[in-house]
């Protein structure tokens, strides 16, 4: 069968199922709809239930965390896979080199306890930021001798000298909160734009990153699941 197989290997994959398939980590075109369902089926890696990795394509037998694991893939496997299918297929990969499999033991997973946690987790994390941006501000604040700098401006401008609270540190107090909900973009549950915000592009970074750094460690250690 001459046919052009065009598969998208996306760089990090979430399963709950231990065997793992091409059509959980991959997009496939072809102008045959039954070698894309066909294609969908094929395993490529089977989870360990037992302790022990029984993944695809190598006889090793190491003790492995089975609850929730990180496996490390080549693109070479999966065409592999797909040759021994079809072999007078032309097979092209418009995705990623190397892909992460990431698994998760939903059934062995406490959800109340997962919730519970996230909350107590949530609610440090903002305990953190909020003390710590504080003390980051007022610590600048300091410094740089914001006060005094109002107390001449005041003088300055109105000729008196300052007593209480003005309308100067006023205004300066909401622009600040003002200039860091612009720059976030985000506010509560709102957003001022359909930009992502500099903290979810920070994320998005930091998660390349780990997954580059994965499959560069599952390559040098060659635990990656590659061709045989």
């Amino acid at each position: 069968m001459n046919q052009n197989i065009y598969i998208k290997l996306d760089r990090n994959n979430e399963v709950g199922s231990r065997e793992v398939t091409i059509g959980d980590v991959a997009s496939i075109y072809c102008t045959d709809s039954t070698v894309v369902n066909k294609l969908k089926t094929i395993r490529i890696m089977k989870i360990p239930e037992n302790g022990r990795d029984s993944t695809a394509g190598n006889g090793n037998a190491k003790k492995q965390h089975i609850q929730k694991k990180r496996y490390s893939v080549s693109a070479m496997k999966v065409i592999e896979l797909i040759q021994k299918e079809y072999p007078q297929a032309s097979v092209e990969n418009i995705g990623e080199a190397d892909f992460i499999v990431d698994y998760i033991d939903e059934k062995k997973r406490n959800h109340h306890m997962a919730a519970v946690l996230d909350v107590i987790k949530t609610v440090l994390i903002c305990i953190v930021i909020f003390f710590g941006s504080g003390y980051a501000i007022m610590a600048y604040n300091n410094d740089v001798g914001t006060t005094e700098i109002f107390e001449k401006v005041y003088g300055m401008i109105t000729g008196e000298e300052k007593t209480d609270t003005n309308w100067m540190e006023l205004m300066y107090s909401v622009g600040l909160t003002g200039g860091i909900a612009v720059f976030y973009n985000h506010f509560g549950s709102k957003t001022f734009s359909n930009d992502p915000t500099p903290i979810e592009v920070e994320m998005n970074n930091y998660e390349q990153d780990l997954d580059y750094a994965l499959i560069e460690r599952g390559g040098r250690s060659g635990k990656e699941e590659d061709v045989q």
